[in-house]
């Protein structure tokens, strides 16, 4: 649908910060360069790389960081894809996040 209408997908955002202190964890991303307006985000975090079995959570478009408390001890593979009305747009890289 999206090559029909002319517009791709948004490209993908760089994840450039990360942190956690006390189980709290904060990441930060660069919005996409190219592509179709970011209606949203979705954050995928996994026990092992490219997993999503720890969570997967819908942001708002506006956001460009994230953080939450009370997230127990362990090693979190993150990454993050931009939403558009013309589909999910290329994922961005992959951070570990280690919750002591």
């Amino acid at each position: 649908l999206h090559l029909a209408m002319g517009v791709s997908p948004p490209s993908a955002p760089a994840l450039t910060g990360t942190g956690s202190a006390g189980g709290a964890v904060s990441l930060n991303w660069s919005t996409p360069t190219s592509g179709a307006t970011v209606t949203g985000y979705r954050l995928f975090a996994g026990t092992q790389p490219g997993g999503a079995d720890a969570a997967v959570l819908d942001l708002a478009a506006a956001s460009g960081s994230f953080s939450a408390g009370g997230v127990p001890p362990g090693t979190y593979c993150v990454r993050v894809v931009a939403m558009s009305a013309v589909g999910f747009g290329d994922v961005s890289n992959e951070v570990t996040i280690v919750v002591p």
